[in-house]
């Protein structure tokens, strides 16, 4: 729905609802972006170097949601204190993958497989 990948049919009981309940859902996205983007700093505070590498941390993240799909770990029943014990995980990853030192050989090997070989990092003059 949120995609556009399922017809107007498929909206509620009533067909004719479809375009409606998908332009509403577009505006709604529309307005969250916004509210995204005016949270985004515009200077450097003391939590931008925290934010650098959360892309590297969202690119590498699905590499361990595919490890726990195929060990099949998404039906296991893990009642409260697994669930606490999951969020606390999920937040020292999420930590883990987005500190510096993987930063830094996530670019060498992004380098790497560029084209870049070269030793001394990223040369971004010949472009």
């Amino acid at each position: 729905m949120f995609f556009g990948s399922k017809p107007y049919d498929d909206f509620l009981n009533f067909s004719e609802w479809g375009f409606l309940v998908r332009i509403v859902t577009f505006m709604l996205a529309i307005i969250g972006m916004l509210a995204f983007f005016s949270l985004v700093p515009t200077r450097e505070t003391k939590y931008t170097k925290e934010g650098k590498y959360t892309l590297i941390a969202y690119l590498l993240h699905g590499f361990f949601i595919r490890g726990m799909r195929a060990f099949d770990l998404e039906n296991i029943h893990l009642g409260f204190p697994g669930f606490i014990i999951l969020a606390l995980a999920s937040i020292v990853l999420t930590t883990l993958l987005a500190s510096e030192p993987v930063g830094r050989v996530y670019s060498k090997i992004e380098q790497y497989f560029l084209g870049n070989r070269k030793k001394n990092g990223p040369s971004y003059n010949n472009l």
